[in-house]
This record gives structure tokens, C-alpha cells and sequence, in this order.
């Protein structure tokens, strides 16, 4: 079982990013057998009958516990800034492949272009 009391804020916040994408952290020691390949979900029948084991199977749990043991304000605070990276990160992706905003609405639909425009 693993203490999560003794890690920090930061840690916390290392962990909780890894489980969102569902790869084990090494600040949680060694990765469960055969978790490298594993699929992320269950997505076929025989994967329920037979209850295939997942990462989320892992990763989930980890997910929800560490964001309710993450301070209030030390969360929202690296949740935004984790946005405005992401965001920072579609911008230069847009100037590295050139796509121009008319090829923007055509491929992802005006909404999202507006929404990430306007952050």
C-alpha cells in the first residue's frame, strides 16, 4: 500500500498528471506486472465477460485520491497553468504546420478554433 501522506504538493501534482494519462509514476514505486501492456480501457466485450485487467484499472483510483488530497489552491493553480500550457503548445503547433484558420474551421469546426483562440 502505498503512503501517500508523505509526498508533497508538487509530487502530488507529478502523480495526478501521470495517472490523467495513465502511466505509473516512479515516485510510487514499481510498476504493477505487465501494466506496460495493458490496454487504457475496456473496449471490447470479451474484455468484460472475462474482466480483463486495465491501466485505468490502476491509474483511476490513484487519479481520484491524489486530487482529493491536493490542496484547494495548489490544485486550481496548477490545473490553470497546465491549460495555458497546453494551449501555448496547439499554438505552436499551428505555426510549426502552417494550418491557417480557414483550414482550422474546416478541420476542427469553428467552435474549438474559437475557444482555443480566445485563451
Amino acid at each position: 500500500m502505498i503512503d501517500f501522506s508523505k509526498f508533497t504538493n508538487e509530487q502530488l501534482w507529478e502523480i495526478y498528471k501521470s495517472a490523467n494519462v495513465f502511466e505509473w509514476n516512479d515516485l510510487l514505486g514499481e510498476k504493477p506486472e505487465g501494466f506496460d501492456n495493458l490496454p487504457k480501457f475496456r473496449f471490447s466485450l470479451w474484455h468484460y465477460i472475462f474482466y480483463r485487467r486495465t491501466k485505468d484499472d490502476y491509474t483511476s483510483p490513484i487519479y481520484y485520491l491524489v486530487q482529493d488530497l491536493i490542496e484547494k489552491n495548489f490544485f486550481e493553480k496548477k490545473k490553470e497553468e497546465h491549460q495555458k500550457e497546453q494551449v501555448e503548445t496547439f499554438h505552436k503547433y499551428l505555426k510549426k504546420t502552417s494550418l491557417n484558420e480557414k483550414n482550422l474551421r474546416a478541420r476542427f469546426g469553428k467552435r474549438l478554433f474559437e475557444h482555443m483562440s480566445k485563451q
